[in-house]
């Protein structure tokens, strides 16, 4: 393997792969029961096994208590360490370990064992340098001092906690003079607790611009092409740039290097319940184990006495529907570990769905409602308010804005786009550059917990710039598909960009009307949905104020404070019903079906089309897997199905009635927000626009839409030339505000 040219030194990449599983499982037995992470060190064949091996071992343990510590370190692991073993109960407290699956190569058991010895003894363990060693994080920040505290202190306690104080961290600020002292004091109060840091502020980027600029031959520079690539020096001493821009430093800067480039709002953690309600369960899975392992229970006395139980599952139906309000915990994850495992191409770290079907389940069901516009939590772990509703459908759920770059110098990677999808762009500009060699992919095993304040884009306005930006990407790889045949044996992005001005025109007039027709629709939609909701919050407000309306409000505070999990768990049941009648399942029952039976592994598609041709192909066994796995996730438990888990009928009138104003005044305000993006003629907020203002208003819309893509295309192609030659100048002026 190879990565930037060089040959990987020996094991080196083996060797971090098992270092890291070590101190996984160490990290996690070392909160448990105090002599597990001994138990389990004093156990050969398990620690080759825990690091990585294929192979089994049995463990013995004492009582019932360390076994269910060591259900809960294994069901951790599989759930967030990407080790999936298997347990099987022998009787008598002793459990055998299995894993079919090779998860690395074997190490000499030797060089295993010398490092769970260091790791469990609290001796320095570095990890080897290797090409493809993730030794930078990129921090993107914008005004937000203390967000941006909470941020390095989560990374650096993360980086400690598991090893790697090699890495060096980079903050990219752009704040403006109010907030940048501020800034540039978080980033000093973290050096000085240890943390490697250096600050980027406008100051440092002025002075690197200004010499890139100085290094052009004949000082051709077109400037606001530079200014969407790096942003642009203020006369005030601020820096005009958006979070593309800032990425754009952070990954040119690093050019040939892996770098982890993330927002000031992410931490490198995971949600599960807490421990103690994790234990309970676990306790509960070690009494049923023992109970049918024992010789009297019917099961065989001799070799195996329980069958094989998956880790990762063990707890997960003693958890669903079990607990009405429970605050969720954040786990520390080695976020770099788990992303330098991965190939070096393009790694998106964000969700786009659930990893694990737990996560998803604990978000949907256990979250208290909240009506402000969140995507995951109100502030610091442990976190306590999701926005439910979102939760309930769509494949996106919630967004962490991070990612790594790849470790070749072979393509080019950089975003110009002030839209909402940068990283496709990113995406987009390594396969254009590298003739469509490289293609880059997303892993979705890095687990980052995305702490998003408010939006400020309404949902249309993000949709619409998503949707725009998705034409952007299939235009310029038309583009690049079409240059590829005319120059296939070499890339040069001067003549590349020259090429695509030239053919911009030819089909982006038809391009862009469909999309502008498709979106004002959306635009009208999103507002009749909008004016709904709205006319619903009038009823309420008006009944709430009826004195005999007591029934009333007991319906509409148990429908404000519905369970927004129960929908979902009604298509499951549905989806588990159709599939043993071995009847077709409708399109919104085939998604709720994605969401679960993807991370489990039963379908390997996320469309709906390619999902219900697999389901009609199942075979009885994968059949009765995909039922028994949308029972279990629906809430299916003790024979019955878990009724609704959030209700609050403490709720007074006062002050339901002012969620309901609070909330009402938004949905007005969202809809002024749809009118002004369509250019419709202000009307009241709760009537549909005239006829006449919406032909005008579509006409005007479809006009901003061709003007937005074609400028966004010519940009690109422009930038193209420009990011090469940042490429190999940055790294070295970079260094110099060191």
């Amino acid at each position: 393997m190879t990565v930037t040219g060089s040959t990987v030194p020996p094991h080196a990449a083996l060797v971090n792969a098992v270092l890291r599983r070590i101190r996984g499982w160490t990290c996690l037995a070392g909160v448990l029961a105090p002599e597990l992470a001994t138990r389990l060190r004093d156990h050969g064949e398990a620690v080759e096994l825990l690091a990585g091996a294929r192979g089994e071992a049995v463990v013995r343990v004492p009582d019932a208590r360390v076994a269910a510590e060591l259900f809960v370190l294994l069901d951790q692991l599989a759930l967030y360490g990407g080790r999936q073993l298997f347990v099987t109960p022998r009787g008598g407290r002793e459990y055998r370990l299995s894993d079919a699956s090779t998860v690395t190569p074997a190490l000499p058991r030797s060089l295993v064992h010398d490092l769970a010895d260091r790791v469990v003894a609290g001796r320095a363990v570095p990890y080897r340098p290797w090409p493809g060693r993730i030794d930078r994080i990129a921090v993107i920040t914008h005004d937000r001092p203390d967000t941006l505290a909470g941020c390095l202190a989560a990374l650096h306690d993360n980086l400690r906690r598991f090893g790697r104080q090699h890495v060096e961290v980079v903050v990219y600020d752009d704040s403006g003079p109010v907030h940048r002292p501020r800034v540039r004091s978080v980033v000093h109060e973290a050096g000085s607790a240890g943390l490697r840091i250096r600050y980027v502020g406008p100051a440092e980027k002025h002075a690197v611009r200004a010499a890139f600029e100085r290094s052009l031959p004949g000082g051709d520079v077109d400037r606001p092409v530079l200014d969407r690539l790096l942003g642009a020096w203020r006369a005030d001493g601020t820096w005009a740039g958006s979070a593309a821009e800032q990425r754009n430093w952070a990954i040119l800067s690093a050019a040939g290097r892996r770098v982890l480039v993330c927002d000031d709002d992410v931490r490198p953690a995971a949600l599960d319940v807490p421990l103690p309600e994790q234990r309970r369960a676990a306790e509960a899975v070690v009494r049923d184990v023992e109970r049918t392992a024992r010789p009297d229970a019917g099961t065989a006395t001799t070799g195996e006495r329980g069958s094989a139980l998956p880790a990762g599952r063990l707890l997960a139906g003693r958890l669903t529907g079990r607990t009405t309000r429970a605050a969720l915990r954040a786990y520390p994850t080695d976020l770099l570990g788990i992303l330098e495992e991965t190939e070096p191409t393009l790694v998106s770290a964000a969700y786009t769905g659930h990893p694990d079907r737990r996560s998803a389940l604990l978000l949907e069901r256990f979250f208290v409602a909240s009506e402000r516009s969140i995507d995951v939590c109100d502030s610091d772990p442990p976190v306590r308010h999701v926005r439910q509703a979102a939760l309930a459908g769509g494949s996106r759920k919630f967004r962490g804005g991070a990612f790594v770059t790849s470790g070749t110098d072979e393509g080019v990677e950089f975003a110009v786009r002030h839209g909402r999808n940068e990283d496709f762009a990113l995406a987009l500009s390594l396969v254009v550059s590298t003739g469509g060699r490289l293609r880059p992919r997303e892993s979705g095993a890095a687990f980052l917990l995305h702490e998003r304040g408010p939006r400020h884009t309404g949902p249309f306005l993000a949709h619409r710039q998503e949707r725009e930006g998705d034409l952007v990407n299939r235009l310029l790889e038309e583009v690049r598909r079409g240059y590829a045949e005319t120059s296939p044996d070499r890339f040069d992005p001067d003549a590349f960009g020259r090429y695509g001005l030239a053919r911009l025109d030819g089909d982006l007039p038809d391009a862009t009307g469909r999309l502008a027709a498709e979106l004002f629709r959306d635009g009208l939609a999103y507002r009749g949905r909008a004016v709904a909701h709205l006319r619903f919050l009038s009823t309420v407000e008006a009944r709430i104020g009826v004195p005999a309306a007591g029934r009333a409000l007991t319906r509409l505070r148990s429908r404000w404070y519905a369970d927004q999990a129960t929908p979902a768990a009604a298509l499951l049941r549905t989806a588990a019903r159709l599939l043993r009648e071995r009847r077709p399942l409708p399109a919104p029952v085939l998604t709720a079906c994605v969401q679960v039976l993807v991370p489990e592994g039963i379908i390997a598609f996320m469309d709906v089309r390619s999902t219900r041709r697999r389901l009609r192909t199942l075979t009885a066994d994968e059949r009765a897997a995909a039922i028994a796995v949308l029972e279990r996730e629906a809430g299916w438990s003790d024979g019955r199905w878990a009724g609704p888990v959030l209700a609050d009928g403490a709720t007074t009138a006062v002050e339901l009635a002012g969620r309901v104003t609070a909330k009402a005044a938004r949905t007005r305000r969202l809809i002024g927000e749809i009118d002004t993006e369509l250019g419709l003629a202000p009307a009241p907020a709760d009537q549909p626009p005239d006829q006449r203002s919406r032909a005008a208003a579509g006409t005007r819309f479809a006009a901003g839409v061709h003007a937005r893509v074609r400028d966004e295309v010519r940009l690109f192609l422009r930038a193209l030339p420009y990011a090469y030659r940042l490429r190999s100048a940055l790294p070295a002026l970079d260094g110099a505000t060191r």
